[in-house]
């Protein structure tokens, strides 16, 4: 896995450790796209991230704010230019202690 997200880093600085550590950025800003998710209204739903909780994120899309589980949902993020699919589940915790997790 470690090779698999080395051969993706080709940047410096804050972007390499972004493209090493994506589990552990801030998802606020960031576009978003649902990949997977097991609810069909809810597939497909792209937009910007204004809040995350433990457990949901909000994404403002052209439909208005939706609140999606992270449980059981898969996110692609564009992380500076760089599309970063992410497994829900992998990500459900306030996003300050993600980054507890990284230390």
């Amino acid at each position: 896995m470690v090779d698999a997200l080395d051969s993706l880093i080709r940047m410096i600085g804050n972007e390499k450790y972004l493209l090493r550590y994506p589990k552990s950025h801030e998802f606020i800003g960031l576009d978003v796209t649902v990949t997977f998710s097991p609810n069909d209204v809810l597939m497909g739903v792209k937009g910007k991230v204004v809040d995350e909780t433990y457990n949901t994120l909000k994404i403002m899309s052209v439909h208005g704010v939706k609140v999606v589980p992270k449980r059981g949902n898969r996110f692609a993020f564009n992380m500076n230019n760089n599309i970063v699919e992410i497994d829900g589940n992998d990500i459900i915790r306030r996003p300050y202690d993600r980054l507890k997790m990284m230390k």
